[in-house]
């Protein structure tokens, strides 16, 4: 349900890290790169846990199932 908002604050937390830090050597922003795509990875497989049947929702599925769309 939070997927689109957590992707975004993971993205955010990112280049916030890139900017505020003081001229990041390459390997600092290596280890960024490799924590944020572990973290997009962490949400991506809690999306997939979190359906019923193990299938991946959809991210435009935040309706409730039977609403009409």
């Amino acid at each position: 349900r939070y997927t689109v908002p957590l992707r975004a604050a993971v993205g955010g937390l990112a280049v916030l890290a890139v900017l505020v830090g003081d001229r990041p050597s390459a390997g600092g922003v290596l280890v960024i790169a490799l924590l944020t795509a572990l973290a997009l990875l962490v949400v991506e497989v809690l999306r997939r846990w979190g359906s019923a049947d193990g299938e991946p929702v959809p991210d435009d599925a935040a309706v409730a199932p039977g609403a009409p769309a």
